[in-house]
């Protein structure tokens, strides 16, 4: 297991389940954050006693767990690397299924009414813990296909065609 993934799975066991995907979002928040500051990352990687300004900042708007956890990146000079971190931790939530990984493909862009009636209906599976990304695929002739943390709803015409086309040779082997 890769070092990122090791931090991502010791701060996911340190969160109660029902926290687990708040922290995801604000650790992504840090990313960005941390994205626009790089020089700054790079002095408090290389003198962590920096944090402590991190720590001030931060003190009133997140929980001190997540700030504990971006110390001790900082300390083990990982805070460079947040944004794998936080991409591992994204995996580990997916692994664990604390957070539902959501892909649709259609063969045209969906239109918002479509966007709300679908993600009403995840919601009503699996609840409201799911990141969602729609990707056109130019193969599809029509319908959907979802992938939700590896599982495949398929409803495609492609699908159907194949579905017919095993039916009619299962019949003519009889």
């Amino acid at each position: 297991m890769r070092l990122t993934k090791q931090y991502a799975y010791a701060l996911m066991t340190s969160i109660p389940d029902e926290d687990s995907v708040t922290y995801y979002h604000e650790l992504i928040r840090m990313v960005k954050v941390f994205d626009n500051l790089p020089d700054y990352v790079s002095l408090v990687e290389f003198r962590p006693e920096e944090f402590s300004s991190i720590r001030s900042i931060l003190a009133d708007e997140m929980e001190p767990l997540l700030i504990n956890f971006l110390e001790v990146l900082a300390h083990d000079r990982m805070l460079s690397q947040l944004d794998t971190v936080a991409e591992d931790y994204r995996i580990v939530l997916v692994e664990e299924n604390l957070l539902y990984d959501v892909q649709v493909f259609s063969a045209v862009p969906l239109g918002s009414k479509i966007k709300q009636q679908l993600e009403q209906l995840i919601e009503r599976r699996w609840g409201s813990d799911y990141l969602i990304n729609y990707v056109v695929d130019k193969k599809i002739l029509g319908g959907l296909r979802l992938e939700v943390n590896g599982a495949v709803i398929d409803t495609t015409f492609r699908s159907r065609i194949d579905q017919i086309i095993r039916e009619v040779q299962h019949g003519s082997k009889r």
